[in-house]
């Protein structure tokens, strides 16, 4: 990933199932993997792109922003995910995110859409234009 990055090529990282010695194999998440990597090196942020527009809330609406202030209130509403899989659902990822932001010190974490064409590039190249949900340590911080 280093060298991708130093190449000024793009990684794309995503869970898959880790085949070991003790247990036989296990599902490791993306989130697990970005926590992992994010332990070597500093990312200015993250895009987690799946079959979502974002995270939604008890309406349906994509939650444009979420942050340790209002997650308090919204994580009844994440938790009713229809589609909870074995890495915990969407309230596990944005649980893992939210505590990723703060270790990182506020980098911002952006949950859109990878199917719709055109997203991902879109979000790479303009970070200051917001789509899905970003997750961001504290509401204070500017970005």
């Amino acid at each position: 990933i280093a060298k991708a990055l130093h190449s000024e090529i793009v990684p794309v990282v995503y869970g898959d199932v880790a085949i070991d010695r003790a247990i036989g194999g296990t599902i490791v998440s993306t989130e697990d993997l970005f926590q992992y990597i994010a332990n070597t090196i500093q990312p200015d942020r993250i895009l987690l792109a799946g079959n979502y527009a974002g995270v939604y809330d008890a309406e349906g609406e994509v939650i444009p922003l979420i942050t340790e202030d209002n997650y308090p209130t919204l994580q009844e509403v994440i938790g009713r995910s229809c589609a909870v899989d074995v890495t915990g659902g969407m309230i596990a990822k944005v649980d893992t995110m939210l505590h990723m932001s703060r270790r990182l010190g506020g980098v911002d974490i952006q949950i859109l859409s990878g199917v719709e064409p055109g997203s991902i590039l879109a979000a790479l190249c303009n970070p200051e234009i917001q789509t899905g949900t970003t997750i961001r340590h504290n509401s204070n911080t500017a970005k």
